[in-house]
């Protein structure tokens, strides 16, 4: 049964309770940027660190928007969330993207920023590498999915003409499994390689090689369609553009040891 309020004035104190939490979320974000931006936790590519967005290509967005003398925020959120965000106009734009039709209906996308890779990692006495496609015929990959990551490993078990998918629930579970044995000896990984090195090193697993690529990937800006006009995306182009030239971009990403998209 609804619960309704004794008196207008509780009505009005109600309202305006919940109008400062709402507002209380954004706090960071009141009303002077010229641009809004969200990312998710992926790390080493961007992060939070004490409440706030950080790494490698936060600070690219950072030094677009120094460069551009514009004001710019972010915010970091769970991705389909920040997604959502972006699609609708909520916010200017999202990062990191790969570009695809799907995306490039709903965002400019900048020009590339960073290299990294979906690559295979298997136990380090396993004595197998990826070779292509034929060679993960009838093997079993795990892969964190539905994602992007077990899309392209789906297209090169089809490229394969046979093998199977695994969907893990998350990246880290799935490298820890793999390092225990709890997957068959037909089983590899397959995982951004940078996101996996990241886990790797911070969570101390052991016994694992990368031994292939199976895609390289590339990772701009998106910026949206109902949020920023053609003329702003090209201006985000232009800057990144000129900061690529001086070597701003290969200094930050050179200091995260993540490689620049040229």
């Amino acid at each position: 049964m609804p619960t309704f309020l004794s008196s207008p004035r509780a009505r009005l104190r109600t309202v305006l309770l919940g109008g400062a939490l709402l507002a209380g979320s954004w706090t960071s974000h009141a009303g002077a940027a010229d641009y809004r931006f969200v990312t998710e936790q992926f790390a080493p590519f961007s992060y939070e660190t004490q409440g706030k967005a950080a790494g490698p290509m936060t600070e690219v967005v950072e030094s677009l928007c120094a460069a551009m003398k514009k004001s710019c925020e972010i915010q970091v959120l769970p991705w389909r969330r920040a997604l959502d965000m972006a699609e609708s106009g909520e916010v200017s734009g999202i990062f990191s993207m790969l570009r695809s039709p799907e995306r490039e209906a709903k965002f400019f996308i900048t020009q590339p920023i960073v290299r990294s890779a979906y690559s295979f990692v298997a136990p380090a006495n396993a004595g197998w590498s990826y070779s292509g496609p034929a060679s993960v015929k009838d093997r079993s990959i795990a892969v964190y999915g539905p994602s992007g990551t077990s899309a392209v490993a789906e297209r090169i078990i089809k490229e394969a003409g046979g093998g199977e998918i695994q969907m893990e629930v998350a990246n880290d579970a799935l490298l820890k499994k793999l390092s225990v044995g709890r997957f068959s000896d037909k089983t590899v990984g397959f995982i951004n390689r940078d996101v996996g090195q990241d886990i790797i090193a911070k969570q101390g697993i052991t016994g694992l090689a990368f031994v292939g690529d199976g895609a390289q990937i590339l990772y701009g800006i998106g910026l949206s369609r109902k949020s920023v006009t053609q003329a702003d995306a090209d201006a985000f182009d232009a800057a990144l553009a000129t900061l690529k030239a001086s070597g701003t971009i290969k200094a930050i990403l050179t200091r995260h040891n993540l490689q620049t998209a040229e």
